[in-house]
């Protein structure tokens, strides 16, 4: 999680992805990201490095319906 700073929100996801944003919150954050040796994730971010203009070819539209069910399902026991 992290605060919207940009008025482009793929570039504050992006942030949040690279682990340089603050939690608004005032949550401390744990890294347990395995460390990887071609430098794709690791102790650095557990997520490659991604430039915002990346998120529009990966990311897709889902209804209102199925937003609910997949929040509901993050909700569950781990």
């Amino acid at each position: 999680m992290g605060p919207r700073e940009q008025e482009d929100w793929r570039r504050d996801a992006a942030s949040v992805m690279a682990l340089k944003a603050i939690d608004p919150r005032g949550w401390n954050s744990v890294d347990h990201a395995p460390e990887v040796a071609d430098g794709c994730s690791g102790t650095g971010g557990p997520f490659m490095a991604w430039k915002p203009e990346h998120f529009n070819s990966s990311l897709h539209g889902i209804r209102s319906a199925s937003a609910t069910q997949l929040l509901i399902a993050l909700k569950g026991e781990w």
